[in-house]
């Protein structure tokens, strides 16, 4: 677990108990949860079965290397980052990891961007 645990937070370790709780907070019909890890929930159809549009906004919470870098290479596969999206990530500043998977799959589709 990391830093933040909505389980630990809510004294919940049931997944169906803790999503409705969280759902409690958001109250968005629009916002969906996918469970597993990156590589084994972010799949090719998924976007489209859940008919999710480019976003906006996404931020990152992978420490990891290999896991921003999936969830980078989805997102430009899905279509979900178009040009004006903005990317944060959690520990920019912390994490060479992250630093390092976001330059390759920036480099790899081409795009340009700011830092800040």
């Amino acid at each position: 677990l990391g830093g933040f645990s909505a389980s630990e937070v809510l004294r919940d370790s049931n997944y169906s108990s803790l999503e409705k709780k969280i759902r409690s907070f958001i109250n968005d019909s629009r916002v969906h949860f996918v469970r597993g890890f990156f590589n084994e929930s972010l799949t090719p159809d998924l976007a489209v079965r859940r008919k999710m549009r480019p976003a906006m906004y996404v931020e990152l919470d992978c420490d990891l290397y290999t896991s921003t870098h999936t969830a980078l290479e989805w997102l430009f596969a899905s279509n979900l980052v178009v040009p004006g999206t903005l990317i944060g990530y959690n520990d920019w500043r912390g994490s060479m990891e992250q630093r390092w998977a976001h330059a390759e799959v920036i480099d790899q589709h081409r795009v340009r961007g700011e830092s800040g």
